[in-house]
């Protein structure tokens, strides 16, 4: 018996230990103090009317086309407030479009 569980507590550290190493660099890249300059990533419900919600918010939607979870987004007032407005307004989650270049390499 302490044989089976010595074997799965060694299980567990190797999943634990895997799974820490795979979160943990995108965590931090994604965590990465940054300006707050560009454009962020706005994901929401893909119901979510994103227009509407980013001009509530004070910006203004980025690029041609949205995707059904998530569109780019910008303003010319403060990110800290606007990030806010959007939460506010019904976004689930906004994403600095630096933070995920930083994920693909690209330091910009």
């Amino acid at each position: 018996m302490n044989v089976v569980w010595s074997l799965r507590a060694q299980y567990v550290g190797v999943a634990v230990f895997a799974a820490m190493s795979v979160l943990l660099p995108i965590g931090a890249a994604l965590s990465v103090a940054s300006e707050e300059r560009g454009p962020l990533l706005v994901i929401a419900a893909p119901w979510a009317d994103f227009d509407n919600m980013i001009r509530s918010a004070g910006g203004w939607p980025v690029g041609p086309q949205s995707a059904s979870f998530a569109n780019f987004a910008t303003t010319q007032g403060s990110h800290h407030v606007f990030k806010q407005d959007l939460l506010d307004a019904g976004a689930w989650a906004i994403i600095r479009s630096s933070s995920l270049a930083r994920l693909c390499g690209v330091d910009i």
